[in-house]
């Protein structure tokens, strides 16, 4: 429980608890990602962390103190939005950003997220707007 930040220009994030007022801080395992955005899966207590650097999206298991760091199908996207999917078991991340040449071409790409994670295929799909969603993990 709390309500989590992320500690963009710090390369960390944190939790406040406002029963007891403190904050508790964990450094990201990489540098220079800066967290731009945080969405916690209540059904698994996972919490979510998209980047603004790295192409990289982030779990994080507040149990074990552990992260995972999921590599991005294409180079210099910024995380701007995540959102939890509990009902199909997805993470849906907004992304922008996208290098031109990434050679990605709209195709639809596997992000190789763990099993124990998926309940289906993990795919990149490119809208209309020249932007990318990163959905079924």
């Amino acid at each position: 429980m709390g309500i989590w930040i992320p500690a963009y220009s710090a390369g960390q994030i944190a939790r406040f608890d406002p029963l007891t007022e403190t904050f508790r801080v964990w450094d990201l395992p990489l540098p220079d990602l800066l967290p731009y955005v945080i969405r916690v899966d209540q059904s698994t207590g996972t919490v979510w962390i998209g980047t603004g650097h790295g192409d990289v999206v982030l779990s994080f298991y507040p149990s074990n103190e552990r992260f995972t760091a999921y590599e991005l199908p294409t180079r210099g996207a910024l995380v701007r939005h995540l959102d939890v999917d509990e009902a199909r078991g997805e993470i849906l991340a907004r992304l922008r950003g996208l290098a031109r040449d990434s050679g990605q071409g709209g195709a639809a790409g596997s992000l190789g997220m763990p099993a124990h994670h998926a309940r289906g295929r993990a795919r990149a799909y490119e809208d209309d707007r020249r932007r990318r969603t990163v959905g079924r993990w």
